[in-house]
């Protein structure tokens, strides 16, 4: 067949004139050169290749032509179109949707200038390159900078672009190289159905995503962990004007999943706008860190033995209201509600709360943060304390301590407060209730809402910690609101369960009123996702309570003691003494409450204890040593009172007598 049939239009219908006035003539034109063409694939798509072609043998009429080609690719960053000298679309490179979310087809036959900003630019750019000899395209001179090419989904894009030429004299084409003048960063591009319609080749890369895959068979949903997943696209259709301050929507770092499914922090910003009498979401998407994302949840305070602080997170100010900047020097009393209360036993308190940790790694207790105030409460006026109440916000407390450099100094004292209303319990669990993942993503750890190691929850049943409303995890799926058969739960084939309002089991044995809404995983796993749905501030009672609670020599009885007794309590010798015995150190002669407070503190480091609840102890799997008992006797303690919590919720608050014995029964 004539080689015509492999080129596109005007120039397969020209070839075989060319043949003909290169045998009568014998004038060379492109012989013996490589030449940046066009070709015409079988699907009818035009395709940008290199040509080369020599004369093999014969004279005239019995010559024989080999030519041999490649595919043409442009240099590195360089966005290539091919044009006629009218400025006609002949083909453009892979790249060219890539970074303008527009394919061939969607440009084919079009003038380059409709498809930019600037199209009186491009037609004198056009004229100067029908006027230019081939020297002056070699030399790079037909060029211009600030075109702005119009993108499909997003504001047009600067480029700077440089005119090259192809074909031969006599039939030229123009090679279009643009050069992006700016990053454009991760991008992609979902309908309201959460249908992904672009990608550009960053985000691709950064989620391991071939260039040959097709995201049009993607989803949003398939980019997400659990629950997210079968959550989310009904979210998109139900958005409401509130913006929850953890979620993708405020700017917050989020997971996503790659191409093999390991998560990846990431903070979207998203803009959504009207095409056609439906939504797109263009997502531009920026890569964050773990820390970061923490960050942006609590706020960590390092403070000395007398409860000042001397170092911070880098939270925002948006977190609690304050630029945390403004806390370096002041005591940990003037923002946090309980301890304001307790400003005068601010050191034994610190104490007992790093006994308290040492006996339950992961403990938490529940506050509230307000705005700095450095005066006691008793001499706030009126007006200053309504504005302060006004102010606190709830928030989850724990403390950590780490391992000091050198033996001759004290633990560094970390204080966690994680804001409430930012904080996901997402837990999985099999069809027996046994939690078989305690927390899900390093952003959301269960460990604080609960009040305990987030490890110790492995294989506990999950009405340790949750009250269900049924026997079973599957009563979380169902809804009661339907009757029959269609209260089974997975039974029915749904995979997302109804939100229900449930009572959570703190360690203090206090309950907590959670939002809790559940998804099943492979028809048997179920994923609960629990947040706050009344948010508490601190009580200072039964912050008390907490901190008298337990055998203090360590031995873990699982007694309850009320925080009402704690009034008039302070930090003695005797206390001193016990802590020291409870964290494994010992106290050798009399010692004052602010000596008892730092050597309380030394030995904890020393015996290896590794106070949980830290992001570390969220993420890793490596045991914790917990002084004289072993790990498996300090799980069954811990069972035994997990077990309180339960009774104190079922026991009537007007009976205490009943309430005891339940206690000590356990």
């Amino acid at each position: 067949k004539n080689v015509s049939m492999l080129m596109p239009q005007p120039f397969a219908g020209r070839h075989n004139g060319y043949l003909r006035t290169h045998l009568n003539s014998g004038k060379i034109r492109i012989l013996d050169l490589v030449r940046p063409v066009v070709g015409l694939h079988k699907d009818r798509t035009v395709f940008p290749i290199n040509l080369g072609v020599t004369k093999v043998s014969g004279v005239g009429s019995d010559s024989v032509f080999m030519g041999a080609m490649h595919a043409a690719t442009a240099p590195p960053n360089v966005i290539r179109v091919w044009c006629m000298p009218t400025g006609g679309v002949v083909s453009v490179d892979d790249t060219f949707s890539e970074s303008f979310g527009k394919t061939y087809k969607d440009v084919a036959g079009r003038p380059f200038q409709s498809l930019t900003r600037d199209p009186d630019v491009i037609l004198k750019l056009l004229d100067r390159a029908a006027a230019a000899r081939e020297s002056d395209f070699l030399e790079g001179k037909i060029q211009q900078k600030g075109i702005f090419v119009l993108h499909n989904y997003m504001d047009p894009v600067e480029v700077d672009v440089l005119v090259g030429m192809g074909g031969s004299e006599s039939q030229r084409m123009l090679c279009f190289d643009l050069r992006l003048a700016h990053s454009q960063g991760m991008l992609m591009v979902a309908d309201a159905r959460g249908r992904l319609l672009y990608m550009n080749s960053e985000m691709r890369h950064i989620l391991g995503i071939s260039d040959d895959t097709n995201v049009s068979k993607l989803d949003m949903n398939s980019l997400m962990p659990p629950p997210f997943s079968l959550l989310h696209g009904k979210w998109m259709k139900e958005a409401g004007t509130k913006v929850p301050k953890q979620s993708c929507r405020s700017g917050a770092t989020v997971v996503m999943l790659g191409a093999n499914k390991a998560p990846l922090p990431i903070r979207p910003k998203i803009m959504t706008r009207e095409v056609e009498d439906s939504e797109q979401h263009l997502v531009q998407v920026e890569m964050s860190s773990w820390e970061r994302g923490m960050d942006e949840r609590q706020l960590v305070l390092t403070l000395d033995t007398h409860g000042n602080i001397i170092a911070t997170n880098k939270a925002l100010t948006s977190l609690f209201g304050f630029r945390v900047e403004e806390l370096v020097g002041r005591s940990v009393a003037c923002i946090v509600d309980v301890l304001a209360q307790l400003r005068d036993e601010l050191e034994s308190v610190l104490a007992r709360m790093a006994e308290k940790i040492a006996s339950k790694p992961g403990y938490s207790w529940r506050v509230g943060v307000h705005p700095p105030v450095d005066k006691p409460l008793d001499q706030l006026t009126l007006m200053e304390v309504l504005v302060m109440q006004r102010s606190t916000q709830a928030a989850i407390m724990m403390l950590e301590l780490k391992e000091a450099a050198q033996e001759d100094q004290l633990p560094e004292i970390k204080l966690h407060i994680y804001k409430a209303d930012m904080l996901n319990c997402i837990i999985e669990v099999d069809q027996f209730g046994l939690i078989t993942r305690p927390s899900l993503s390093p952003l959301d750890p269960s460990g604080y809402m609960f009040g305990c190691n987030v490890r110790s929850m492995q294989r506990r049943p999950l009405k340790h910690f949750l009250q269900l409303p049924g026997k079973g995890p599957d009563s979380l799926l169902q809804n009661d609101k339907v009757k029959g058969a269609m209260k089974k739960g997975t039974g029915t084939g749904s995979k997302v369960g109804p939100m229900k309002v449930l009572p959570g089991i703190h360690a203090d044995g206090s309950p907590m009123s959670l939002n809790v809404l559940a998804v099943t995983l492979n028809g048997k796993h179920i994923v609960a996702k629990c947040s706050f749905e009344r948010l508490e501030k601190g009580d200072v009672e039964r912050f008390r309570g907490t901190l008298r609670s337990g055998d203090v020599a360590g031995a873990k009885s699982g007694r309850r003691m009320r925080g009402s007794s704690m009034a008039g309590y302070a930090f003695g010798e005797e206390d001193a003494k016990a802590l020291a015995l409870a964290v494994g150190g010992t106290l050798q002669g009399d010692v004052g409450t602010e000596q008892a407070s730092a050597a309380a503190l030394k030995p904890v480091a020393k015996k290896g204890v590794k106070f949980a609840g830290s992001l570390e102890d969220d993420i890793s799997s490596a045991s914790i040593s917990s002084g004289g008992q072993s790990q498996d006797e300090d799980a069954l303690l811990e069972e035994e009172e997990e077990e309180v919590p339960l009774q104190a919720l079922e026991a009537s608050s007007e009976d205490e007598e009943e309430e005891d014995d339940a206690s000590k029964a356990c």
